[in-house]
């Protein structure tokens, strides 16, 4: 079961559909559900499409150490 933060968020990355090359692909990254944006803030072009990895939150996959230190900080938040 998720936890209660969990439901808000994704883990995936961000590429730009066509490119076989991967260059134009992101880090694995903790998005909000409802419109896709990194808890980072990392901004994404408006061809960079999200590619789903995991429901909620799955820390073996995320490769950003910014969304890594957010979340921490949210689950830590949640804990109180």
């Amino acid at each position: 079961m998720l936890d209660s933060y969990e439901k808000d968020y994704m883990t995936g990355w961000f590429g730009v559909p066509g490119d076989m090359s991967g260059r134009s692909s992101s880090k694995i990254h903790i998005v909000n559900k409802g419109d896709y944006s990194t808890i980072c803030g990392t901004p994404m072009s408006d061809r960079h499409l999200f590619q789903f990895n995991a429901t909620g939150v799955y820390m073996p996959y995320v490769e950003c150490k910014h969304c890594i230190s957010k979340i921490n900080k949210i689950i830590e938040g949640n804990k109180a």
